[in-house]
């Protein structure tokens, strides 16, 4: 044992160790990096979410390749020690000197350069996983990188070079057998993920046009584009005016809407609306049917070419629910049911829209025209007439959440392969122009190989699940198979989506409950005493119902909750967190409907 430690750690001689030792440093950690990339990135193998705590197998992963390194270190430091210590500065001829200074000046160059890489990472880097994007201003990222692996190649050359002349042997003898087998191991590793990712990307081609078939509908941005062509004859000028108006506007905080005020603070928002020339304009603008929107789509930015557009329509809607309470306080029953009809234009608008986001948009919009029914039942200006009419658009938009499961869900797989894509190819999420991590791809395999995972993994999971709550279900089959390092920043939430439909649903349940109720008050006079509560999808338990003084948490500032306490009737799902549903009509001292 103690000769074959000898014989590990001495080598041949110094000059072979020294050099052994950085090579086994440089492609040792190379190597242990990527597989800690590659297994350590599932976070279901590492951490129990339940527990809080890291699992014994995450331990071992994480710890076993850190100590690897330790190790390399050490051995790198003891072979360069045990090398200097035998070296004879006068005993060195003038090649083996210059070979020296060409060899530290190499190493000085690739560490300024990598120091550079950092830089530009630090910059322009995202903040969740520092290569999920790169924005547009480190474009010069791949360059210095591919410069760094270059100096770094060209200084290993230099430093066996010296290291074989301070030993006096030839050149070729510096290339021991522990030096070839770790060299054509990295080389093997390098060539094996390329090639896994080209394989998985082929795959991913094969799987998106099955996927194409299973929604009966093709999954490609090239198909949207052709779906689109029929909107060029939209009105441009009309966008461009929303647009501009948008602009204007768009530091007035509307968000504010859904908090509870004192009379004082709502005289003072009204005096707000009715002293601005923005809000007439816009209201004139959505009181008809909109215009289509004629859009250059352009491949891999679909998302982004969308996003601006939806938050104007969102905005929108938001400010039709002032309008909404606005005309609770001066119960003015007209002006309410315009507002309300502005609100159904842009939900028509959106369901005619061929494209990813606009279901989950249209979604939003339901959402804010259910909080404008809450304070309209409250100040009970609403006819029977009106009632009815609410109550069967609810039955509608229920109907609708239930047998177009397959459209939402193919908006949502698309949703997802054009997040992963897009991010991949030229802009993130946000619209962000970036730097695109194909060019990462030969620098950084492990990171290619990673994105052709997720995608086909996102694609086989929408291939099994027939209904959107068979989604959360799948979710944590995914959860082991993708690599989440990059899950994270390149897949949207849409595991979650089969929930907020459900949630959804429960909301308009509970509207139609509370719109029952006040038919039956128009025509009895009174509250009936018992109505069938919805059931919650989660628990599988019926809605609570509270019948007076009650806490309600609005949104008051962009992030952050206050609650109220407030006269109520609301019904509550007895789901807690994030599956938690509530509806609240505040009490009102209006006596009749208007």
């Amino acid at each position: 044992m103690k000769k074959l430690l000898k014989k590990m750690f001495y080598v041949d001689s110094p000059e072979k160790g020294a050099f052994l030792g950085i090579v086994l440093f440089l492609f040792g950690s190379w190597l242990i990096g990527t597989f800690i990339v590659l297994s350590v990135s599932g976070n279901m193998m590492m951490y129990n979410a339940v527990t809080g705590k890291f699992t014994p197998e995450g331990i071992c992963l994480l710890t076993a390749p850190s100590a690897a390194v330790v190790l390399f270190i050490l051995y790198f430091l003891f072979q360069q020690i045990h090398f200097w210590r035998c070296f004879r500065w006068n005993e060195c001829s003038s090649s083996c000197k210059k070979w020296l200074v060409a060899s530290l000046l190499l190493w000085l160059a690739a560490l300024s350069c990598g120091r550079y890489c950092l830089f530009l990472v630090q910059k322009y880097g995202s903040s969740d996983f520092c290569f999920s994007y790169i924005k547009a201003g480190g474009a010069a990222l791949p360059s210095f990188a591919a410069l760094f692996l270059l100096l770094l190649l060209a200084s290993v050359l230099s430093s066996a070079k010296f290291f074989s002349t301070a030993g006096r042997f030839p050149y070729r003898e510096i290339f021991t057998l522990p030096v070839k087998i770790l060299a054509a191991a990295v080389i093997l590793v390098y060539a094996g993920m390329i090639s896994a990712s080209l394989i998985i990307q082929k795959k991913c081609e094969a799987q998106k046009t099955a996927l194409g078939k299973h929604f009966k509908r093709p999954l490609t941005v090239e198909a949207l584009i052709k779906a689109t062509l029929k909107n060029e004859k939209g009105s441009d000028a009309f966008w461009k005016k929303i647009n501009e108006l948008y602009q204007k506007d768009k530091n007035r905080e509307t968000h504010f809407c859904l908090a509870e005020f004192t009379p004082s603070q709502l005289a003072s928002w009204r005096k707000r609306f009715e002293s601005s020339k923005i809000f007439p304009e816009l209201d004139r603008m959505i009181s008809n049917p909109l215009h289509s929107h004629p859009r250059k789509i352009e491949k891999y930015n679909l998302t982004a070419v969308l996003l601006p557009d939806l938050s104007q329509i969102r905005y929108m809607a938001r400010v039709q629910v002032w309008h909404c309470r606005f005309a609770a306080e001066k119960g003015d029953r007209s002006a309410a049911m315009a507002a309300l009809k502005r609100m159904d234009h842009l939900s028509a608008y959106l369901a005619k829209q061929p494209f990813l986001i606009s279901t989950l948009v249209k979604s939003a919009i339901d959402s804010y025209k259910i909080r404008a029914i809450e304070i309209l039942l409250g100040a009970r200006i609403l006819n029977k007439d009106d009632l009815l009419a609410l109550k069967q658009q609810s039955r509608m938009i229920r109907k609708h959440l239930e047998t177009a499961e397959s459209d939402i869900l193919w908006s949502e797989a698309l949703a997802g392969l054009d997040y992963i894509e897009g991010a991949v190819h030229s802009v993130n999420w946000s619209g962000i122009k970036i730097v695109p991590l194909e060019k990462f791809h030969f620098l950084l395999p492990q990171l290619w190989l990673i994105t052709e995972s997720n995608r086909l993994s996102l694609m086989h999971l929408y291939c099994n699940a027939k209904k959107f709550h068979d989604v959360p279900m799948a979710s944590a089959e995914m959860s082991c198979t993708v690599f989440n390092h990059l899950a994270q920043s390149l897949v949207p939430a849409f595991l979650r989506a089969g929930n907020r439909f459900l949630q959804r649903d429960l909301e308009q349940q509970a509207i139609e409950f509370f719109i029952d109720q006040e038919l039956y008050r128009l025509e009895h006079g009174k509250f009936p005493d018992k109505l069938p509560l919805p059931i919650d999808p989660f628990s599988k338990k019926p809605m609570q119902y509270i019948h007076g003084r009650v806490t309600v948490k609005k949104e008051v500032y962009e992030k952050g909750n206050r609650e109220f306490t407030i006269s109520a009737r609301q019904l509550k799902s007895p789901s807690k967190g994030e599956f938690s549903v509530t509806v609240t009509i505040p009490i009102s001292d209006r006596k009749t409907a208007r």
